[in-house]
C-alpha cells in the first residue's frame, strides 16, 4: 500500500474484495459444517404409520385406544382361519383353548387385494402373505402421512423392511410338482418384501430387506435413518412384517423351548417361561425433519438417533449379552448427543423369557444408574405383553407404541406383571414398570428408547423424541367458502366403503377442519378410476353429500369411471356475456388467476386509459363501461386468459381450444399463436376501432336455424347471418334499422329475437370500414406455431399448420360469419370431451350442447353472474375430476395452507389366496362341505357314478317354424319323410353333401341341421370295417362342420348327430362292431367346445323306418335333453347318477396266481399302476403289451413279467401275442385295456381324419382286435376297458380322445350284453407321480376351476377290486364338485340326478328373460351374466368383484382360460363365438356389447374354420 494513512481507491477496493472472498469462504465452510452436522445428527421425522397388529388394530388411533385401555390381543387361532397349524398338521395344542394354538394373530392374512396391486389372481397365491401384507400396510402408511403414493414414482424413496419368518417357504415344500409355478421364485424370497414395494410404487431409492431375526425391523429403521441423513433418499419406508401359518416353524420353536406354555408374554414376571408368537406388520414413513416442516407434514415424533451392535461371545449363539446391550444403548444416546438423563421411558425388547428379561433389565439399570433414582425412575414397559412377539416386525410395533405414548404424553400399561421376577434386582434398579395408564414423566420434550434384540445376537436401539411444535401457518389468500372433497377407488364397491369410512370419520371427529380434510383428500391420496367429488362448505353438507353418494353406489345407479382420461376442450366465449364484477371472486381466492389478470392489467391499462382490473372486478367508479366495445373486449379477453391460466395450473390440459368470435383471440393467445402482449394489443385495437361502428349497427340472437332465417333477410342488404350457433340458433348482424325491423317480423312469427347489449355489427360487411386500420395493427404481430389445436371460426374445422398465423385470416374473421355449430361438431367427432367454458357465464356451453351428438360429453362453466363465492369453478373442477380428468391438486392449492391431517385409508377389497397344497385343497373341500346343503353333499362328495337310461315320452314342447336341413347318410331316409314333416309344420330339406349344405345355409337360416351317420356297405369285416366306415363318415363330417363354422352357425340353432344302433341298451342283440359309437364321444366333446351348436345325439332303432322319429324330436327340441335313444317304439334319455362302491348284483372276482393277466398300454401311467396293483392282489404272471416292447419291470419276487412288442391296431400282432401266451404262459385270466395314442388336445379347427385315425388305432381297432382274440378264452374272468370321464360328458378339444373312449365304452356294453366279462371304467384325471409325466399347472388350475379334483394313484388303484366286480359293466370313478362343473356348461339333463336347477334341467334362465327386456336394462343384464361367468372361470368370489368394464387381462385371463371363458359364455347365451373373441374384445363391457349385438340378430360371425376336411 502506498501510504498507510491514505490508501488509494484501488487499494481499498482490493482489500474489500479480499474481505468479501474470505467472508464467502467462511460462509461456505459454515454451510459445509452445517451439512455435516445435519448428516450426522438431523432428526428424522416420523410423518406416517401403517400397521396390522393383533387385537384388531389396523390404524394408529385404534391401536392407541387398545394400548391405553390395557387390552390384550392374545387369543386362540381363529377357528375359521385357513392355516396349517392345527394339531393334525403337526402343531401341538397350545394354551387352554382346546386344539388351537394361542398367540397374537391378525385376521384374514390370506386375504389380499390383488387387483389393486396389479397382480393377477393366477399369481397371487404364489406370493408370500408377508409380501402382500407389507404392500397393503405400506400404502396405508403413506396415506396416513398424507402423501399421494403415485407422486413418489421415479423418485429416490427408499424401502427398508425387516422379515425373518419362513412359513410360506416351508409350506411350498408340500406342493405337488404339477402345482409348482414360476411365480414362486419372487413370491417366496424375503428380498421381494421390500422389492415388490419399490416395484409397485415405482421407487428408485435404496431397497433392502433385513433379517437380524427379532431386531430386523429396528435394524431396518436404523439403516433408513442413515440413508436419509446421507442424502441417499428423500423419503424412507421402514418397518417389518411377520405372518405365522405353518406348523413346521411353530413346532421348531416349541422344541427349542422358547415358547410360553399359556401363550402369554409375562415380561419381568416370576412366571416368565417364554414368549407368545405374534404376527403383524408395521411401516413408518420417514423424512428429514427440515423437509417435513417445509412440506407441511404432520410430524408424529422424531428419531434422534440409533445404534446397532452384536452380542459377540456369550453363553451361546442365542443367549443374551448384557454388556453388549448396555454398549449399544449408550451408543444410541451418544449418536444423538443425549445423556441417559434425557430419556423418560424405555420400550424394552422384553419377550418374557427367564434369562432374557433379567439380562435386559440389568443392562437398562446400568445405563440409567446415575441419571435416575428410585424416586425418579426410568419407566420400562413392553408391547409384547399386549400382543406377543411379532419377531421380525417386533421393533416396528414397539416404535409405533413409543410414538403414540409421546403423542399423547401418556405411558400405557404393561400387562401380565403379577409377581415381579426374583431374578431382577428391583431394589437397586432405578426403574418402574407401569401396570396402569400414567402421565408422561418429567417436563420438556418427551423422549423414549426402543430396544430390539435378535436371537442370533444383533442388537438395535432407537431414540425417539416428541414432535416439535408445528410452525405457525403463513397468511394465505382469502379463505374459500367451500372446498372440494375427493374420494376415489379402483372399484365401485371399494369407493362405497371409502365413502362410508369418511362418514364414520366425520361422525367420530366432528371438529375435523373441513378445509384440511378436503386438502388431504386432494393432495394426500392417489386418484383412481372410480371417483367422487363434492363441493362442501361445512361438515353437515359433507355428511349429506356423502350419504347420498353411498346410497347411489349401494343401489348401483352411480355412474362408473372412465377407463381412460377424457379429452378436454376449452371454449372461450364472445361478447354479450359480460357484466361488472365478473372476476371478483376468482381474483380474491386464486393467486394464479390474480397474477394472470394483473399481467393483463399491466399491459392493457396504459392502452385503455382506465384501470382494466378494477373494471373487471366491478371496483371502478363507472362499472357500466364494461359494456362499451373499447372496454368489454379487452376485459373479456383478460378474464378468459386468466381463467385459462387457472385451469392449466390445475393440470387440466386441453386437446383442443375453440373461441366464439372475440373468444378466438383469447384461445389463440393461450395456444401460443401470438404472445399475450400482441393478443392484448389486438383486442384493444379491435375494441377501439369497432367503437366507431356502434352507432351504425348491432347484433341479435335468433332462436331459429340459420337456413330458415337467411331467406327472410334477403330484403335487407345490410343484414347477414353473423354466426351459426347451432341447429336452432343463429346471430343476425347489421344495421340498426334493418335489425329492428327484422326483429319485429320474426317476433310476429313467434321466433325469439334478443338484441345483444353493447354489440357492434361484427361479422358483417359493415366491419369493412375498419379492416385497413386493423390490418396495420396485425402487421406488428409476431405469429408463431401454436402449441395446441385450435378450431377456426371461419372454417368450422381444426386449423391446419399456420392457417391462422396469417393477418388476412383475422380480417376474414372480422367479416365472415362464425361457424360455431360446425366447430363444435368437429370437436364432437374427435370423441368424448369435457368442455370447459372460459368466460363469465355458461351461455356458450348451452349453445354447444345443441350441436354435439355425443351425449357422453361433460359441460362445465367457470363462473356466472351471481357466483359471488366462486363456487361454480369448484363445482366444475369436481365434475371434471369425476369425469376422469387428471387434476394437479398441488396446483389447485397453490398459495394455500399445506397442512395435512389423517383421513380414512383405502378400503382394500381382499380375496383369499393361498398355495394350492394338498392340505389346503382338503381344507377347502371341508369348508365347502360345511357351506353346502346336505342334499348336495352326496353328489359332490362321491367317488363312483354310473350312467343309465330313463324312459321318457316325447314332451309336448312343440316349436313351430322349424326348418331342418338333413345331410350325411340320407340314402336310408323314408321317401315320404319330407311330406310327413311338412304335414307337421316342419320344412325338411335333404342336402346331398357339404357343398349343397353351404348353399342351403346361405339362404334362410335353418333352425336345425341333422347329420346322419352312413353305414358301411363294403365287404370289410372287423377292424378293417371299423376303419373304413369311420374314415368315410369323419371325412364328410369334418367338411360339414367346416361349412357350419364358415356360415356362422350356432345362434339359437341345433346340430343333431344321428346314428342307428350305436348305443347298447338292455335287450339289444346286435354284436357287430358299431363304428358309429365313436360319434357319441365325438359329439359330446363337440358340444363342450361349441355350446352354441347345442349338439344333440340321437340313436335310432336299426331299420329303414327309424328316421321318422327325427321329425318329432326336431319339433319338441327340448333345451337340455341332449342324448336320446329310440328303441321298439320307446324313447329313452341318458342320466348320470351316484353309484355304490359295491354293485347291488355283486359278483366279486379273485386275482389268481395261476393265471396270466394281460395289460395293454403297460408303459402308460394308468397301465403301469394297474399292473402293480394286480400284483398286490395276487397276480404272479403278467403279460405287458407295449408298441415298442422293452425290458420287463421288476414287480416283486416270484412275479413273472413278460413284455411283448405289440401294435394293438395290428391284427397280426394281437394274434401273435395271444398265441405266444397260449403256448408259454398260464391261461389268460384277465385283460386290462389301458392303451391309448398320446392324443394331443386338438380344437376342432385343427382336427383331421389322420389325427382321429391315430387315436382309433388303440382305442377302437385295437380294442376290437383284443376283444376278438379273447372272446373264446374260457378262463377269462374280466376284461377291463380304461376309458375316460370325458367320454361320458365331453371335454373341449377332446373330440378324438372322446370318440375313441366312447367306442371302448360301447364295446364293453356289447360284451356284457353277450354274457362276456366286461367292465368299462371312465376314470377322472389322475395326479401323475413321475416327474416326466407332470401336468401343466394351468391345466390343473383349469380342472380345479371346473370342480374336478385329481385322483391320487393309490386311491384309484385301491378301488380295483370293486371295479373288477362282474356285477356291473360301466362305472365312472372320479371326484367332482358337480354344482361347479355343471354351472360351467350348457344346460344338460344328463346331470339332473346329481344337481338341481336350471343348469341341469334347462329351466328358463336370465338369458331367456333378456329377450323382452328393453335397452339399458338388457345391456346391464347381459353384462351381469358375462361377469358371473368370468367370476366362475377366473375364481372370483362373486360377480360383484368384477367391474362392468374391467379389462380381461387385468382379471387374470390367459391363453388357456380364454378358451374356458369363451365356452362358458357360449353355454350361458347359447350362441357361437369366435375362438379369438376374448382377445378381439378384451373387456367385460366389450364382450357384453358384442354378445348383445349377436342376440339382437346381427349377422353371425364366421368363427374359425379349417377343419381337416381340407387336408
Amino acid at each position: 500500500m502506498s501510504d498507510t494513512s491514505n490508501p488509494t481507491a484501488a487499494e481499498l477496493a482490493a482489500v474489500l474484495a479480499e474481505l468479501r472472498r474470505k467472508e464467502e469462504a467462511l460462509a461456505a465452510n459454515a454451510e459445509a459444517l452445517a451439512a455435516l452436522e445435519r448428516e450426522k445428527y438431523e432428526p428424522i421425522a416420523i410423518v406416517g404409520m401403517g400397521l396390522r397388529i393383533p387385537g384388531g388394530n389396523n390404524d394408529v388411533d385404534t391401536f392407541a385406544e387398545f394400548l391405553r385401555e390395557g387390552r390384550s390381543g392374545i387369543g386362540p387361532l381363529p377357528a375359521d382361519e385357513r392355516r396349517q397349524m392345527a394339531p393334525g398338521d403337526g402343531a401341538e395344542a397350545d394354551g387352554q383353548d382346546g386344539d388351537l394354538p394361542s398367540g397374537g394373530f391378525v385376521r384374514d392374512v390370506d386375504r389380499f387385494d390383488a387387483a389393486f396391486f396389479s397382480i393377477s389372481p393366477k399369481e397371487a397365491p404364489y406370493i408370500d402373505p408377508q409380501q402382500r401384507l407389507a404392500l397393503q400396510t405400506a400404502w396405508e402408511a403413506l396415506e396416513h402421512a398424507g402423501i399421494d403414493p403415485a407422486s413418489l414414482r421415479h423418485g429416490d424413496t427408499g424401502v427398508f423392511m425387516g422379515v425373518t419368518t419362513l412359513d410360506y417357504i416351508f409350506e411350498s415344500t408340500d406342493l405337488a410338482p404339477a402345482d409348482l409355478d414360476g411365480y414362486l421364485a419372487p413370491g417366496l424370497t424375503h428380498s421381494a418384501v421390500s422389492g415388490r414395494m419399490s416395484f409397485f410404487l415405482g421407487l428408485r431409492g435404496p431397497c433392502l430387506t433385513v433379517d437380524t431375526t427379532c431386531s430386523s425391523s429396528l435394524t431396518a429403521t436404523h439403516l433408513a435413518v442413515q440413508a436419509l441423513r446421507g442424502g441417499e433418499c428423500g423419503i424412507a419406508l421402514s418397518g417389518g412384517v411377520n405372518v405365522i401359518h405353518n406348523a413346521q416353524n411353530h413346532t421348531i420353536l416349541k422344541l427349542g423351548g422358547v415358547l410360553s406354555a399359556d401363550g402369554q408374554c409375562k415380561t419381568f414376571d416370576e412366571r416368565a417361561d417364554g414368549y407368545a408368537r405374534a404376527e403383524g406388520c408395521g411401516v413408518l414413513v420417514l423424512k428429514r425433519l427440515s423437509d417435513a416442516l417445509r412440506d407441511g407434514d404432520t410430524v408424529h415424533a422424531v428419531i434422534r438417533g440409533s445404534a446397532v451392535g452384536q452380542d459377540g461371545e456369550s453363553a451361546g449363539l442365542t443367549a443374551p449379552n448384557g454388556a453388549a446391550q448396555e454398549q449399544v444403548m449408550r451408543s444410541a444416546l451418544a449418536r444423538c448427543r443425549l445423556t441417559p438423563g434425557d430419556i423418560h421411558y424405555v420400550e424394552a425388547h422384553g419377550t418374557g423369557t427367564a434369562l432374557g428379561d433379567p439380562t435386559e433389565m440389568d443392562a437398562i439399570s446400568d445405563v440409567f444408574a446415575t441419571s435416575h433414582t428410585k424416586e425418579r425412575p426410568i419407566v420400562v414397559g413392553s408391547l409384547k405383553t399386549n400382543i406377543g412377539h411379532m419377531e421380525g416386525a417386533a421393533g416396528a410395533g414397539s416404535l409405533i407404541k413409543a410414538v403414540l405414548q409421546l403423542r399423547e404424553r401418556t405411558v400405557f400399561p404393561h400387562l401380565n406383571l403379577v409377581t415381579p421376577s426374583r431374578r431382577i434386582a428391583w431394589d437397586e434398579a432405578p426403574v418402574t414398570v407401569p401396570t396402569e395408564c400414567r402421565p408422561w414423566p418429567g417436563t420438556g420434550p418427551g423422549r423414549a428408547m426402543v430396544n430390539g434384540f435378535g436371537v442370533t445376537g444383533t442388537i438395535a436401539s432407537v431414540i425417539v423424541e416428541e414432535a416439535p411444535p408445528a410452525p405457525a401457518e403463513e397468511a394465505e389468500a382469502e379463505a374459500r367458502p367451500s372446498a372440494v372433497l375427493t374420494l376415489s377407488a379402483k372399484s365401485r364397491a371399494s369407493l362405497r366403503r371409502l365413502a362410508e369410512r369418511y362418514l364414520d370419520h366425520l361422525d367420530r371427529h366432528p371438529d375435523t377442519p373441513l378445509a384440511d380434510l378436503c386438502r388431504t383428500s386432494n393432495t394426500g391420496r392417489a386418484h383412481f378410476r372410480y371417483r367422487i367429488a363434492e363441493v362442501v362448505g361445512d361438515r353437515d353438507g359433507a355428511v349429506r353429500a356423502l350419504g347420498k353418494r353411498v346410497e347411489s353406489l349401494a343401489a348401483g345407479s352411480a355412474r362408473g369411471g372412465s377407463a381412460s382420461a377424457p379429452k378436454v376442450a376449452f371454449l372461450f366465449s364472445g361478447t354479450g356475456t359480460q357484466y361488472p364484477g365478473m372476476g371478483a371472486a376468482l381474483y380474491r381466492q386464486y393467486p394464479v388467476f390474480r397474477a394472470a389478470l394483473d399481467e393483463c392489467d399491466a399491459i392493457l391499462t396504459p392502452l385503455l386509459g382506465v384501470p382494466l382490473g378494477a373494471l373487471i372486478r366491478g371496483e371502478c367508479e363507472a362499472p357500466e363501461r364494461i359494456h362499451e366495445p373499447r372496454y368489454l373486449q379487452p376485459a373479456l379477453f383478460s378474464l378468459e386468459y386468466a381463467m385459462a391460466r387457472l385451469w392449466l395450473s390445475w393440470g387440466v390440459r386441453p386437446s383442443v381450444l375453440m373461441g366464439h368470435s372475440l373468444g378466438e383471440f383469447a384461445a389463440a393467445a393461450v395456444a401460443g399463436l401470438f404472445s399475450l402482449e400482441d393478443g392484448a394489443r389486438l383486442v384493444a385495437a379491435r375494441g377501439r376501432l369497432s367503437e366507431a361502428l356502434r352507432s351504425k349497427g348491432g347484433m341479435a340472437a335468433v332462436g331459429a336455424p340459420a337456413a330458415e332465417i337467411a331467406p327472410l333477410i334477403e330484403d335487407y342488404p345490410d343484414l347477414t347471418i353473423g354466426a351459426v350457433n347451432g341447429p336452432g340458433q343463429c346471430l343476425l348482424t347489421g344495421g340498426h334499422d334493418s335489425l329492428a325491423d327484422a326483429g319485429r317480423k320474426l317476433a310476429e312469427r313467434g321466433v325469439k329475437f334478443t338484441p345483444l347489449k353493447g354489440a357492434v355489427p361484427y361479422h358483417s360487411p359493415l366491419m369493412a370500414e375498419i379492416t385497413d386500420a386493423f390490418r396495420e395493427v396485425l402487421a406488428g404481430v409476431e405469429f408463431r406455431t401454436p402449441g395446441m389445436a385450435l378450431v377456426s371460426n371461419v372454417t368450422g374445422r381444426v386449423a391446419r399448420g399456420r392457417q391462422m398465423a396469417d393477418p388476412e385470416y383475422w380480417i376474414s374473421h372480422l367479416l365472415e360469419p362464425v361457424q360455431f355449430e360446425a366447430g363444435v361438431q368437429a370437436v364432437d367427432q374427435r370423441g368424448r370431451h369435457v368442455f370447459v367454458e372460459l368466460g363469465p357465464s355458461g351461455a356458450l356451453t348451452a349453445l354447444a350442447r345443441t350441436s354435439a351428438g355425443d351425449s357422453d360429453h361433460v359441460w362445465l362453466s367457470s363462473t356466472f353472474r351471481d357466483d359471488r363465492d366462486g363456487d361454480m369453478v369448484r363445482r366444475s373442477l369436481a365434475k371434471a375430476y369425476e369425469a376422469g380428468v387428471p387434476i394437479s391438486w398441488t396446483g389447485y392449492h397453490e398459495g394455500a395452507s399445506r397442512r395435512r391431517i389423517p383421513v380414512p385409508s383405502y378400503p382394500f377389497d381382499g380375496k383369499r389366496y393361498w398355495l394350492p397344497t394338498p392340505q389346503r385343497r382338503a381344507a377347502e373341500a371341508a369348508w365347502q362341505a360345511e357351506r353346502t346343503g346336505e342334499d348336495q353333499q352326496g353328489a359332490n362328495g362321491g367317488l363312483f357314478y354310473e350312467q343309465h337310461w330313463v324312459a321318457q315320452t316325447l314332451p309336448d314342447t312343440r316349436r313351430d317354424g322349424r326348418r331342418v336341413l338333413v345331410a350325411g347318410g340320407t340314402d336310408r331316409l323314408p321317401r315320404a319323410l319330407a311330406e310327413t314333416a311338412a304335414a307337421q309344420g316342419v320344412t325338411l330339406d335333404v342336402v346331398p353333401g357339404p357343398e349343397a349344405l353351404a348353399g342351403a345355409l346361405a339362404g334362410e337360416p335353418p333352425t336345425d341341421v341333422c347329420w346322419l351317420w352312413r353305414a358301411h356297405t363294403g365287404e370289410e369285416t372287423g377292424a378293417a370295417r371299423l376303419r373304413a366306415e369311420s374314415e368315410a363318415n369323419y371325412r364328410e363330417l369334418l367338411a360339414v362342420l367346416d361349412t357350419l363354422a364358415r356360415s356362422g352357425f350356432g345362434r339359437g340353432q341345433r346340430l343333431w348327430l344321428v346314428t342307428e344302433g350305436a348305443q347298447h341298451l338292455p335287450g339289444d342283440k346286435n354284436t357287430e362292431p358299431a363304428a358309429a359309437a365313436t360319434l357319441w364321444g365325438f359329439g359330446r366333446a363337440l358340444g363342450a367346445e361349441f355350446p352354441g351348436y347345442r349338439v344333440t345325439l340321437l340313436d335310432l332303432a336299426p331299420g329303414a323306418d327309424g328316421a321318422a322319429g327325427l321329425v318329432g324330436e326336431c319339433l319338441a327340441a327340448q333345451e337340455s335333453e341332449l342324448e336320446i335313444v329310440h328303441r321298439d317304439g320307446g324313447r329313452w334319455v341318458r342320466r348320470l347318477r351316484t353309484a355304490d362302491p359295491v354293485p347291488a348284483d355283486s359278483r366279486p372276482l379273485t386275482v389268481r396266481p395261476d393265471r396270466t393277466y394281460v395289460v395293454a398300454g403297460a408303459t402308460g401311467m394308468v397301465g403301469r399302476a394297474l399292473a402293480r396293483r394286480l400284483v398286490a392282489l395276487g397276480a404272479r404272471h403278467l403279460a405287458l403289451l407295449s408298441r415298442t416292447g422293452g425290458p420287463a419291470p421288476a414287480l416283486g419276487d416270484g412275479v413273472t413279467v413278460q413284455v411283448h412288442a405289440c401294435d394293438l391296431g395290428s391284427a397280426a400282432d394281437v394274434t401273435r401275442v395271444l398265441a405266444e401266451l397260449a403256448a408259454t404262459a398260464p391261461p389268460v385270466g384277465g385283460v386290462v385295456h389301458a392303451a391309448q395314442e398320446a392324443a394331443r388336445d386338438l380344437p376342432l379347427a385343427q382336427q383331421t381324419w389322420e389325427s382321429l385315425d391315430a387315436v382309433f388305432q388303440a382305442k377302437v381297432y385295437g380294442a376290437w382286435l383284443l376283444h376278438e382274440a379273447t372272446a373264446g378264452l374260457p378262463e377269462l374272468d374280466f376284461f377291463l376297458g380304461c376309458s375316460t370321464a370325458g367320454a361320458l360328458f365331453g371335454a373341449a378339444t377332446q373330440t378324438g380322445a372322446g370318440a375313441g373312449a366312447a367306442f371302448l365304452d360301447h364295446l364293453m356294453a356289447q360284451r356284457a350284453g353277450a354274457g362276456l366279462p366286461a367292465t368299462a371304467v371312465n376314470w377322472g384325471p389322475w395326479a401323475p407321480r413321475e416327474p416326466g409325466r407332470q401336468l401343466s399347472s394351468s391345466l390343473v388350475r383349469s380342472w380345479e376351476g371346473q370342480g374336478i379334483t385329481l385322483l391320487d394313484e393309490d386311491e384309484a388303484t385301491d378301488a380295483l377290486p370293486a371295479l373288477l366286480d362282474a356285477g356291473r359293466a360301466q362305472v365312472l370313478m372320479g371326484r367332482c364338485d358337480w354344482n361347479r362343473f355343471v354351472a360351467r356348461r350348457a344346460p344338460s339333463a344328463l346331470f339332473a340326478e346329481l344337481v338341481s336347477g336350471a343348469a341341469a334341467d334347462g329351466t328358463p334362465t336370465g338369458v331367456d328373460a333378456l329377450a323382452d327386456t328393453p335397452g339399458a336394462a338388457r345391456s346391464a343384464g347381459i353384462n351381469a351374466i358375462v361377469r358371473a361367468r368370468l367370476a366362475d372361470v377366473l375364481r372370483f368370489e362373486s360377480a360383484d368383484d368384477i367391474e362392468p368394464d374391467a379389462e380381461l387381462a387385468a382379471l387374470g385371463m390367459d391363453s388357456l382360460n380364454a378358451v374356458e371363458i369363451r365356452n362358458a359364455l357360449e353355454a350361458a347365451f347359447r350362441i357361437t363365438l369366435p375362438a379369438s373373441v376374448t382377445f378381439d374384445r378384451p373387456g367385460v363391457d366389450l364382450l357384453g356389447a358384442y354378445i348383445e349385438e349377436l342376440l339382437s340378430g346381427a349377422e353371425a360371425p364366421a368363427h374359425e374354420a379349417g377343419t381337416g376336411a381340407h387336408r
